[in-house]
């Protein structure tokens, strides 16, 4: 009797164990079948060389040596390949963002979904004290002290800080912010020879208002507004007052880089234009006569993904804005993408304006400063771009 019971234990644990076998069977199987299908989509799907949907170049597939091998270049840059490339890559972002939020997680990809709709990145906060940031500060500070040394240039600073520095009110409470105003000051006071502008406390006093995109990591036309508002305090040029300008609401249906990022967002951005309420006229001529523009908005981008391009067109190496006002005044605004949608500020105030992205521009600048007649120089960007943009060291040339 013992015997016969034991053997039918253990076919009754056979006959539970089966369905638990089909089921890892099963899963095997499907786990198989999804790697093939990415292999067959990635050796059918045509690699893309543009994402109209993120506003960037997109990673290639590289090419296999020895030396990438041993120094794992390789394996870095094919895995930034896969992820680039990935079949169904915005679909994927997307589930994987619902599902994060189904399970009331409120970060997603380094996005927090704040509060007031707004989607906020949180940077590592080790890139604004690392190596490269270090260089770029010390280039800044010699450019600096270089200009300084000739009294017909007026040099002033304005970094931004960003949208989780100024709206960290709308984060939850355990999200960690880098200092960012304890790191503009460290560098304002390293570059005392030039004007620093606060813009912290200005932005800080209006963060109510809508003054940052709430799906994009750009200050809006209002923030810009504030900025250059700081900087005409700072530098003493007469200011624009809101009734000098007219408003003017282009589109409500902007969705920025961080919405890219998640693809899952609940709402859209407005964004506005101005121009001087007395009209001035002027010229745009970009990259040394590629094309000639006279109007500081490209409409056209409002058909695109990437909307914040209707200020200037986008990023280009340098832009030369020659106007009527005819005062003599003369500014080099040395920037990042910030900056595009406070140029519309200074068309009133200034007879040449010379607008030169460093990410862009491969020339000698100090040639370039030799050849024109600058009075003002600004050099405006957004803290974080400015402490991990590899091209600060072109203040140099």
């Amino acid at each position: 009797m013992m015997q016969k019971k034991n053997i039918d234990s253990i076919e009754n644990t056979d006959k539970r164990t089966d369905p638990a076998f089909m089921a890892d069977c099963v899963t095997v199987v499907l786990f198989v079948l999804f790697f093939i299908g990415i292999g067959i989509g990635l050796s059918v799907k045509k690699d893309g060389r543009f994402s109209e949907q993120e506003n960037r170049y997109l990673a290639e597939r590289p090419e296999l040596s020895l030396s990438a091998l041993r120094n794992g270049r390789f394996e870095e840059e094919y895995e930034a390949y896969l992820s680039d490339q990935f079949p169904f890559r915005n679909q994927w972002i997307t589930l994987r963002t619902a599902t994060e939020l189904l399970l009331q997680k409120r970060e997603v990809n380094g996005i927090y979904f704040a509060e007031d709709d707004y989607l906020i990145e949180l940077k590592d906060s080790g890139q604004y004290r690392s190596e490269q940031a270090e260089k770029n500060i010390r280039y800044l500070e010699e450019f600096v002290a270089g200009c300084s040394k000739e009294p017909d240039y007026s040099v002033s600073i304005l970094l931004v800080p960003g949208k989780s520095e100024i709206l960290r009110n709308k984060l939850p409470v355990f999200a960690g912010t880098p200092e960012e105003r304890k790191i503009i000051e460290e560098i304002y006071d390293r570059c005392e020879l030039a004007e620093c502008i606060d813009v912290y406390e200005e932005l800080e006093k209006h963060r109510e208002e809508y003054i940052y995109y709430r799906t994009d990591h750009h200050w809006t036309t209002l923030g810009s507004y504030y900025g250059y508002k700081a900087w005409c305090n700072g530098t003493g040029i007469r200011e624009n007052r809101p009734e000098d300008l007219v408003k003017t609401t282009v589109t409500e249906t902007f969705r920025g880089t961080l919405d890219s990022k998640v693809n899952l967002s609940f709402c859209s951005d407005s964004i506005d234009i101005v121009e001087p309420a007395d009209p001035v006229g002027y010229t745009l001529v970009y990259d040394g006569g590629a094309m000639t523009k006279h109007t500081l908005f490209d409409m056209e981008k409002l058909d695109s993904k990437d909307k914040y391009g209707i200020f200037l067109g986008g990023n280009h190496s340098l832009i030369e804005i020659h106007t009527t006002v005819n005062n003599g005044k003369s500014l080099l605004l040395i920037k990042d993408s910030f900056a595009n949608s406070f140029v519309p500020y200074l068309i009133n105030q200034f007879e040449y304006i010379y607008v030169l992205d460093l990410r862009y521009y491969n020339q000698s600048l100090s040639e370039y400063l030799e050849k024109h007649r600058i009075t003002d120089i600004l050099i405006l960007y957004s803290l974080w771009e400015f402490v991990q943009d590899e091209n600060v060291y072109k203040l140099k040339n």
